[in-house]
């Protein structure tokens, strides 16, 4: 007696069958069922491939059935380690509840565990399709950087206002979370973990304190960020320091060697300049000379610099000048990297140096009255100039 069934079911036959004899006699009725099992197991996954591990490994639960069939005898699985499709180092586990536990762990490359089930009955799932589930692992912190103006913790800009550049990174799972804060240098280090989140991986800046004109101020930024993975990975706190001198320098000429007031027989004349910038520290001394006017600007011509300063002239003569002096630092603009803090060289900014090397001279005049050609005066007055 042929039992019918079609592939991708499952069918429950029962027979009936009994006998009788030629005397009549009946056997009692007997009930048999007859299985035919053509469907294939199911298994799935709860593990969401979408979801970065942030550990050395993980747990895969494989979870398979067969329906009304046969059960199911096996599920076979392997994990991809290399990044390709082609794993043959296949498992066979008979399920334990249902379930089978994978163990996977971070080889370097993207994990992917493909898997099947066979039933009793032989029907094997991997006719239709072997599944798979992909297990990224994320094991590194993320790399985000904060702009430095001021690399050496040394260095100094001179803008008033700046803000520091934070440019999130991590090149796993992404980053979920950064978290920054800022304080005086001098004082006690702030806590990132206080300050609120920026969440997501995208740039983004935190304007410092304003430094006002004729102040100066070190403030150091502290940031670290956590990844998306779970858990997350996060980030060893890093910092830099960032220096502002919104300070011009002040250029006075140096009391142990400060020029004569009066006037010098001499060819030159030298005196000193010292220079106040107790923050990024000086540059340059610029100092040009002029005449009676008293309006030439040192630093836009940078004629001359350093110290001392030596003033000549040429050998004979005489001239009375003004020198005027002003200086520059080392805090550059950190737009253009170039401009400092220049002083301006004001009305104290100057001395006036007097050297004379010319000899005197006279001229006369004789004078007599008019009309006059001749005298035999014995004496005449005669006008020396």
């Amino acid at each position: 007696m042929p039992f019918a069934s079609s592939a991708g079911n499952v069918v429950v036959y029962n027979l009936r069958y009994y006998s009788t004899d030629l005397a009549t006699n009946a056997q009692t009725e007997v009930v048999k069922q007859v299985k035919i099992d053509l469907e294939e197991p199911h298994t799935s996954t709860t593990f969401v491939g979408s979801t970065w591990v942030g550990s050395t490994g993980t747990t895969v639960t494989l979870d398979s059935t067969d329906d009304l069939g046969s059960g199911v005898a096996y599920t076979s699985y392997c994990v991809d380690t290399d990044g390709g499709n082609d794993c043959t180092n296949w498992s066979q586990t008979a399920p334990v509840g249902g379930s089978v536990a994978v163990s996977v762990t971070n080889t370097g490359a993207l994990p992917t565990v493909r898997y099947y089930s066979v039933d009793n009955m032989g029907n094997d799932e991997s006719t239709t399709t072997i599944l798979s589930v992909e297990v990224p692992i994320d094991e590194t912190a993320p790399t985000t950087t904060v702009s430095d103006p001021t690399p050496t913790g040394t260095d100094w800009i001179n803008d008033s206002d700046y803000s520091v550049t934070v440019t999130p990174a991590d090149a796993g799972s992404g980053v979920a979370n950064t978290y920054v804060c800022f304080a005086d240098a001098t004082q006690a280090d702030c806590n990132p973990s206080a300050s609120l989140p920026v969440a997501g991986g995208g740039q983004f800046t935190v304007p410092l304190d304003t430094v006002p004109f004729g102040q100066s101020k070190s403030f150091k930024v502290i940031w670290y960020s956590v990844d998306s993975a779970v858990p997350a990975n996060s980030q060893t706190p890093d910092s830099v320091v960032v220096n502002i001198d919104n300070t011009d320098p002040d250029t006075i000429v140096d009391v142990n060697n400060a020029p004569e007031t009066a006037w010098q027989n001499a060819a030159s004349e030298s005196f000193g300049l010292v220079v106040t910038e107790d923050d990024s520290g000086l540059d340059t001394i610029y100092w040009c000379i002029d005449d009676a006017t008293n309006d030439c600007d040192p630093v836009a011509l940078k004629a001359n610099s350093g110290t001392p300063v030596t003033i000549s002239m040429a050998d004979g003569s005489a001239f009375e000048q003004y020198v005027r002096f002003a200086s520059t630092d080392q805090a550059l603009n950190s737009v253009d990297g170039v401009t400092p803090n220049e002083e301006t060289a004001d009305a104290d900014n100057f001395v006036i140096i007097r050297l004379d090397q010319q000899d005197p001279f006279l001229t006369g005049q004789f004078l007599i009255d008019a009309g006059v050609t001749y005298t035999k005066d014995t004496n005449r007055n005669v006008t020396l100039t």
